[in-house]
């Protein structure tokens, strides 16, 4: 369960399918939808199995009561408005941020919320990080030497990374930066 929902992290940093009508942001938008479901019929499916966060604190059922109350009023928000549906469950075109994803990334929060993390998951975690940052930034000096393999139609500067936007990209460079200091 856990090594599913942490595959998230690579999945919406590094996915990109050039031959998409949007390459960016709908291989990210899939695959999250795709881990978020596996890691909860996991969770289900496995219950019986699985080590649980024995955290009867109040803290831990305020945050876990947080998301679900963010998640129920997303929910009735977006399905109560005068608005086009399609575009509240799937987001504005070339974002994907419509109550898929977000509803995904909830899902994930309060699974990885609850369940025991020991050494063995924070190895996996530092493995995924490592790899991750180091193909990430391996593809962004491909841009920045000109030699991208994708022919992308890039309004902004040359270096866009995996993420489509140059903001977006030395935010995720200079986070794994303090990852490996």
């Amino acid at each position: 369960i856990f090594k599913f929902a942490i595959l998230s992290i690579p999945a919406t940093i590094l996915l990109v399918f050039p031959t998409f009508a949007d390459p960016i942001n709908l291989p990210k938008l899939l695959a999250l939808l795709l881990l978020a479901f596996i890691s909860l019929l996991l969770l289900i499916a496995l219950r019986r199995y699985t080590q649980w966060r024995q955290d009867g604190s109040l803290e831990a059922k305020v945050i876990i009561a947080l998301y679900s109350l963010i998640a129920i009023g997303m929910v009735v928000s977006g399905f109560s408005s005068n608005g086009n549906y399609i575009r509240t469950i799937f987001g504005t075109s070339g974002r994907n941020n419509g109550l898929i994803y977000f509803l995904s990334v909830i899902t994930l929060a309060i699974i990885l919320l609850r369940l025991v993390v020991g050494k063995l998951e924070i190895d996996y975690i530092y493995k995924i990080l490592s790899v991750t940052s180091i193909i990430f930034s391996i593809y962004c000096a491909l841009q920045y030497f000109y030699l991208d393999p994708i022919k992308w139609s890039n309004p902004y500067n040359r270096v866009i990374g995996t993420l489509g936007n140059p903001n977006f990209s030395s935010s995720a460079l200079a986070t794994f930066a303090v990852f490996w200091l």
